[in-house]
């Protein structure tokens, strides 16, 4: 399934587990994979996101409020995805189909994380005032553009 991701796809889901390692966390959830997308500016997920004024600092805090830390543990190479991510993983397929596109890029991972509304990831957009139909029009509008 990952070889029909996109380059900058690969690299979000590679800095995934570094976000869960960062926040002390054995396992990865929606948060992690919103802290990747925000974190890899050539992707349309963060540029979306970017021009919604999400900032990486604002996601920080509103994840700080939402999560605890983990405790200090070994660094691990394994984590083991939320049964949240793995939908979204799925549903980032899908949306990618809906949209006739060949792979899968970081703005199918974002609209995918708008269709897991109980996400820990949704629940740091909604915070910050974010709504989901706002992204959605805004990667719609940036695809459009693309192909004009």
């Amino acid at each position: 399934m990952f070889e029909h991701f996109t380059e900058h796809a690969q690299r979000v889901l590679d800095m995934e587990g570094m976000e869960a390692r960062r926040m002390h966390h054995a396992y990865l959830g929606t948060e992690h994979l919103l802290l990747a997308l925000i974190d890899e500016p050539r992707g349309h997920g963060h540029r979306a996101l970017e021009s919604l004024g999400v900032t990486r600092g604002q996601v920080r805090k509103a994840l700080a409020e939402l999560t605890a830390e983990g405790p200090e543990t070994d660094a691990q190479d394994y984590f083991p995805q939320t049964p949240p991510v793995k939908h979204v993983m799925r549903l980032a397929v899908e949306e990618a189909r809906r949209l006739k596109s060949p792979h899968i890029g970081t703005e199918h991972l974002l609209l995918a994380l708008l269709g897991e509304p109980q996400g820990v990831a949704m629940k740091a957009l909604a915070a910050l005032g974010v709504k989901p139909e706002s992204v959605r029009d805004k990667i719609l509008a940036m695809l459009e553009e693309e192909r004009s």
